[in-house]
């Protein structure tokens, strides 16, 4: 039951996601706003775990669907160790089977990047964020299930916990994607093949959650738990070592009309998801391998079949370079500076995902925001701006031109004297002191300075002076 359960809870998740993020999803397309995909993901899974919760199999196995949860009834003391563990592996084995079910059920939306099997991965503040945000959610989560299940109010404990859920996605989930579940992030990290992070998932829930233990201990003044479930049903056998097995806990008041309508409600839209959601969103695959091969297409055509040279025939494999790419934090806030400031010009827009952007980045999930930028002549800048996943370190602040780590680009412009006021007069971040005056040109330059753009990448900023400079030769100058 804990397995089917915590399987339930999972197969749920993928769906939802498809729903909301998958961009061939008639819904997801609509939908712009992240906080109001966040708001309709929480109430969906918090529907889902108040179902379970209510369910028959939730009434017997206790719904704890969370090896945490289940750890921390251990530690005080309501499940016995053997039943512990097989507990934890029911819930691991369940939860992976409830993706991999999703997998076969709904097909390639769940592997999309956009849904990549519900994983949950750190924001764009990283680990030590997502770990501290674990534990405060874990804590809250589970110091509020011990309180409620064990007050005259324990009827209410699955409402409580699938308010929290619905309030945690909305609020917390762009710090850590809201886990609080070892099982449920290694369910769908082993489809998805990844493992960012994963100790944090392992750790902060159930520290968060023995915290939490301690904390009810130390506030019910030494009145230990009744139960080890999150709703004691009157009717229903208990396995625990609660000491009313088959009866309502003395004062327990009957389940009111609105947790069983509430639950009614909430069964009877999970089954609404498995008949129509799936329906409706394979039903657009399609738009999403148009959208895909388009978007591969776009970039093909921005960087490789914008220049006649590329389309030459003959025998030669190496043609040139055409670009160099950067990895960009704000693509608007980049074209300010390359656009603007420096007068390039966008020759062509993108955004690419799928297998075979993952491979080519060598990133899981990979998702991104390609811009081409080009001057008069000579190889491109393109702006790589990752839409997911967000979790790249920006460029070291102290970086000097001589570390291993620098590289800049070379951009020859007609006057870069007014090229570096430009930029001053934006307070660009420069390397170079002033603009340097080369009275040997060898290599084609008169004049150059080094400043940095908005992320940190070096620009080299030259005037042409002697002998032309050939595009193969600005590239290869590129590498700084």
């Amino acid at each position: 039951m804990e397995a089917a359960g915590l399987g339930l809870f999972m197969l749920s998740a993928c769906a939802f996601t498809a729903l909301l993020y998958y961009p061939g999803s008639l819904i997801g397309r609509s939908l712009e706003s992240q906080i109001i995909r966040r708001v309709l993901m929480g109430l969906a899974m918090a529907l889902t775990a108040v179902a379970i919760i209510y369910s028959p199999w939730g009434r017997r196995s206790g719904a704890h669907l969370n090896p945490a949860v289940t750890l921390t009834f251990w530690r005080v003391g309501k499940v016995a160790g053997w039943d512990a563990a097989f507990y934890i592996v029911a819930q691991f084995v369940g939860g992976l089977a409830g993706v991999l079910a999703a997998r076969v059920w709904l097909g390639a939306p769940v592997a999309d990047p956009a849904v990549h099997y519900a994983v949950t991965t750190p924001g764009p503040a990283g680990p030590v964020v997502a770990f501290g945000a674990e534990i405060a959610i874990s804590f809250l989560l589970m110091l509020v299930v011990l309180s409620v299940s064990n007050s005259r109010a324990t009827a209410l404990t699955g409402l409580c916990a699938g308010a929290l859920v619905a309030v945690c996605i909305t609020l917390e989930a762009p710090l850590s994607g809201m886990s609080m579940n070892p099982a449920r992030t290694v369910a769908s990290a082993v489809p998805a093949r990844t493992g960012t992070a994963l100790w944090v998932y392992f750790t902060a829930p159930l520290i968060g959650m023995l915290l939490a233990a301690d904390a009810y201990l130390w506030l019910a003044r030494g009145r230990e738990a009744l139960c080890a479930k999150l709703y004691h049903h009157p009717g229903t056998r208990c396995i625990f070592c609660c000491g009313y097995a088959g009866r309502a806990p003395l004062g327990e008041p009957a389940p009111s009309r609105g947790v069983r309508s509430t639950s009614l409600v909430a069964g009877l839209g999970l089954l609404a998801l498995f008949v129509v959601v799936a329906p409706a969103v394979l039903a657009q695959q399609p738009v999403v391998a148009a959208a895909a091969s388009s978007a591969r297409v776009g970039t093909v055509a921005a960087i490789g079949l914008g220049d006649p040279r590329w389309r030459r025939a003959g025998d030669r494999i190496f043609l040139g370079i055409d670009h160099t790419a950067i990895v960009v934090t704000d693509t608007e806030r980049s074209l300010r500076f390359y656009r603007d400031l420096l007068g390039l010009r966008v020759a062509g827009e993108s955004e690419n995902w799928g297998p075979e952007q993952e491979r080519l980045n060598n990133v899981f999930g990979a998702r991104l925001r390609i811009t081409t930028l080009r001057a008069a002549s000579g190889p491109g800048v393109e702006l790589l701006e990752y839409l997911t996943p967000r979790t790249g370190r920006p460029a070291p602040v102290d970086t000097a031109a001589n570390n291993l780590v620098h590289w800049h680009t070379t951009v020859v412009a007609p006057d870069p004297t007014a090229s570096a006021a430009r930029l001053r007069g934006e307070r660009a971040d420069f390397v170079s002191a002033e603009v340097v005056r080369l009275p040997d040109r060898v290599l084609g330059f008169a004049a150059g300075f080094l400043a940095r753009d908005p992320d940190g990448h070096a620009l080299r900023r030259h005037r042409a002076g002697g002998r032309p400079v050939s595009p193969l030769h600005l590239s290869l100058a590129t590498k700084g």
